[in-house]
């Protein structure tokens, strides 16, 4: 069972080599890393072109739309192994993370072809922040936190390519919501997601990502009201 790393990147120079080679050193030469550039402005393409001398199965591509969402769908409807993992480009994958999520789809892929697992929070810096994010971020796996919380984190998310590009191009996209709870929530319906634990990243948590978590009431419970209507719409589809 092989993998497609996926990382979507735009101007993080000062952090993409780290996240590139904390993913890359994990890959066989069946494997393949995607990186997709949305139009970078400073030295990022330049750093993953470099790299994608060192390590072969490293493919880079262009997407310049200025769409974070777009840009990782693209990526999925782009990878050619059995499994997708996330690797956003300003966080370290920690040493066991594809072995161990190779042998949760190995032994359970049937049951759950989506992984959503834990992680460590740092800072910009590195600092470690928070030991646990699903404890931080109140990552719980029943439908009323989901609904209420931010649930369903890209970064730490891993699932079945073929299952997943299925989704991604059924319609979901008249939905103003992130790719991450698009995804998430249509695993969570059918029951195929799994909560793991185990601590597999770094999550690198900004300045912007907080101020961001600070927005006015009426733009949240929008969301939410919206977050409602899609679990409605992704539970009346045959999404098996």
């Amino acid at each position: 069972m092989n993998v497609s790393a996926l990382m979507a990147v735009f101007n993080r120079e000062e952090t993409v080599r780290d996240a590139i080679e904390s993913i890359a050193v994990q890959l066989t030469d069946e494997d393949e890393l995607i990186i997709s550039d949305d139009g970078s402005t400073d030295n990022t393409l330049n750093i993953c072109e470099t790299l994608a001398q060192k390590y072969h199965f490293i493919k880079i591509l262009r997407f310049n739309r200025k769409n974070v969402d777009e840009n990782m769908f693209n990526l999925i409807n782009n990878s050619t192994k059995d499994i997708c993992i996330i690797c956003d480009s300003d966080d370290i994958s920690l040493p066991n993370r594809v072995h161990y999520i190779k042998e949760h789809f190995l032994k359970y892929g049937d049951k759950y072809p989506c992984l959503y697992h834990n992680a460590m929070v740092i800072d910009k810096f590195g600092n470690v922040t928070a030991k646990e994010f699903f404890f931080s971020f109140k990552q719980r796996n029943n439908l009323f936190n989901s609904l209420i919380k931010s649930t369903f984190f890209g970064t730490c998310m891993c699932f079945n390519a073929e299952k997943t590009k299925k989704l991604i191009n059924s319609g979901i996209n008249n939905f103003n919501l992130a790719r991450d709870k698009k995804i998430g929530f249509a695993y969570k319906k059918t029951k195929m997601i799994k909560f793991d634990s185990t601590i597999l990243l770094q999550y690198r948590r900004w300045e912007d990502n907080i101020s961001k978590s600070n927005r006015p009431f009426i733009d949240k419970l929008m969301e939410k009201l919206v977050t409602l209507q899609y679990y409605i719409y992704i539970k009346r589809r045959n999404f098996q």
